[in-house]
């Protein structure tokens, strides 16, 4: 009995190991982090789509036995998105098709999954971001002190160029940079500062663990205006939702962030950082923001003709990035936010996931869930990313644990 006993043990162990492995490289390749450039998406989607098969059918009748019409219902759901986004937007070759079905069901795995695995895959997340970001600041230190590091230039697509520091990378080149801004391992600093504020949402923003103030840190570093944003953001969201004196608190913090301001727009006349990179862009010209910079001329263009036209109700979809076979344009490069989402999936795409992100909700109704799911709501409005694995694995991870007031694991 012994014997069997450890044996059990040794294979849960196993599969647990296996299943955050590769949960995490799912969600680091969704984004692109530099040490996953050389790995096969398909490599990845057969670890994660195997490990997760596998830790079903080990769990098969625990999972089985509690799993709600509800939940069918939840998988139903974000079926559809799934569908909608095969028909519409994915290429239709079998290496695409693999991948995307793949996420779906790693998707629907985790809404099965029962509380511990849900919240010790959470934890593997907020662990392996922290130490990421960690390397990264260590470099970037190292940098911003001048010290002579390695590194080559990387033209990493059409869109993005890359100066790769190996502990960090940095969006351009050295010499050109003015005021430079912290990445990490993510391809632009927007990305690191959003997945950063989204945990710290789900610690609590709890800056006695060293952990939290690590990825404080890196939406600090990263000067983005969009991650400054959802940081005040998240921190009003939770104090507002989860104290008894939520208005008094918000309020004395906003006070707090309008004194901010106010050093920042006179501290050596406002030739600073933190004015330059983040105040500044608030400023309204002609009617828009400064720093409402995530659209191109050419996709607005685009975009006011498609609002009249018919396309509106299933979105323009894979003839966005080659205009029906005739060009080579891609008129999305360089835009993000929720224009761009609209523009691809039209109402149809956008009602299917609304309906799906809030049916989650509804199964775990929690006014700390319910908070994140704004939160989330607005990143994705900036950065329009909510399918891919980072963001995604991150809410159906967090609004159970977040229903159940619990985020550590032990």
């Amino acid at each position: 009995m012994r014997n069997f006993f450890s044996l059990r043990i040794t294979t849960n162990s196993v599969l647990n190991f296996f299943l955050g492995v590769s949960f995490l490289l799912m969600m680091f390749k969704s984004f692109r982090l530099y040490f996953t450039w050389d790995i096969s998406m398909v490599l990845i989607a057969i670890l994660g789509g195997g490990s997760s098969l596998l830790y079903y059918i080990h769990y098969y009748k625990r999972i089985y036995d509690k799993t709600t019409l509800y939940q069918v219902f939840l998988c139903f759901s974000i079926t559809l998105v799934f569908l909608y986004e095969i028909l519409t937007i994915s290429e239709f070759n079998i290496l695409s098709l693999f991948t995307v079905f793949t996420s779906l069901w790693c998707s629907v795995f985790l809404i099965l999954s029962d509380y511990s695995t849900q919240v010790r895959l959470l934890r593997y997340v907020v662990k392996a971001t922290q130490i990421i970001v960690a390397i990264s600041l260590v470099g970037w230190l190292l940098y911003l002190s001048n010290v002579p590091l390695p590194h080559y230039y990387s033209e990493t697509d059409a869109f993005y160029t890359h100066t790769v520091y190996y502990l960090f990378i940095l969006n351009g080149i050295p010499e050109l940079q003015i005021m430079p801004r912290f990445a990490g391992m993510f391809l632009e600093p927007g990305h690191l500062g959003t997945i950063c504020c989204l945990l710290l949402y789900v610690e609590g923003f709890n800056l006695k663990k060293k952990g939290n103030i690590i990825l404080l840190l890196g939406v600090l570093f990263s000067l983005s205006l969009a991650a400054y944003g959802l940081l005040i953001g998240g921190v009003a969201l939770y104090i507002f939702y989860n104290t008894k004196r939520g208005m008094i608190y918000v309020t004395v913090f906003s006070l707090f962030i309008a004194v901010i301001w106010i050093m920042s727009i006179n501290y050596n006349s406002g030739e600073n950082y933190l004015n330059k990179r983040i105040f500044e862009r608030l400023i309204f010209e002609d009617g828009e923001m400064m720093g409402a910079n995530r659209t191109t001329d050419f996709f607005q263009t685009r975009f006011d003709r498609y609002v009249i036209s018919s396309d509106i109700w299933f979105g323009v979809g894979r003839d966005a990035f080659d205009a029906k076979g005739t060009s080579t344009t891609n008129i999305l490069n360089g835009c993000a936010g929720w224009k761009r989402f609209y523009f691809l999936r039209g109402v149809v795409g956008c009602f299917l996931l609304l309906l799906f992100l809030f049916s989650y909700w509804r199964k775990y109704p929690s006014s700390k869930a319910g908070a994140f799911l704004i939160l989330f709501f607005v990143a994705n409005m900036i950065r329009d990313y909510p399918l891919r694995e980072y963001f995604l694995f991150i809410y159906l991870l967090s609004i159970p644990v977040l229903y159940q007031g619990k985020v550590e694991f032990k």
